[in-house]
């Protein structure tokens, strides 16, 4: 039996976060989302309570927009995420050039032990080629998810059809 591949909708994700600590990653400050043609974008950020001193210098500044409480990004996102379900064919694939991006978005979607938010059906894909060096604005989540979609359409133009 042959399965036909679905169409996909590609979302860059970048997020920031305070440093590292003893179990990883640090807790999240801000999270981008751009789809490859630039048609949808989410952007949010929620508050950072004792920064690191890189995130206090090269982080915070740079925000761009108020914090929001945690629950209402989560909100936010959920909302965001069957929007671009609804309006687009194929499922959803998070693209992220680093494992603590996709640990970030993950935990977001927890809200307990055995419970977590509905959203539509999600794929990840992890390239670590991908990078943000060209970002307009460095260590900003959504000018680095910008980035990440224009490095993508560069090293794979002749894989992406239309």
């Amino acid at each position: 039996m042959l399965i036909q591949r679905e169409k996909k909708m590609y979302l860059f994700l970048d997020c920031e976060f305070n440093g590292w600590h003893d179990q990883g990653t640090g807790e999240l400050i801000s999270l981008g989302l751009v789809s490859a043609d630039g048609k949808y974008e989410f952007y949010e950020v929620v508050g950072c309570k004792n920064p690191s001193p890189f995130v206090a210098q090269h982080v915070l500044p740079i925000l761009g927009q108020s914090a929001i409480p945690m629950w209402e990004l989560v909100n936010k996102l959920c909302s965001f995420l069957w929007k671009v379900n609804s309006q687009e064919d194929g499922d959803i694939t998070i693209v992220a050039d680093y494992p603590s991006d996709i640990e970030l978005f993950n935990r977001i979607l927890l809200l307990g032990q055995g419970q977590c938010i509905n959203v539509p059906v999600l794929g990840f894909l992890l390239d670590l080629s991908l990078t943000t060096k060209n970002s307009v604005i460095p260590h900003n989540a959504l000018a680095d998810a910008r980035a990440l979609s224009i490095d993508y359409a560069l090293k794979y133009a002749h894989k992406i059809v239309k």
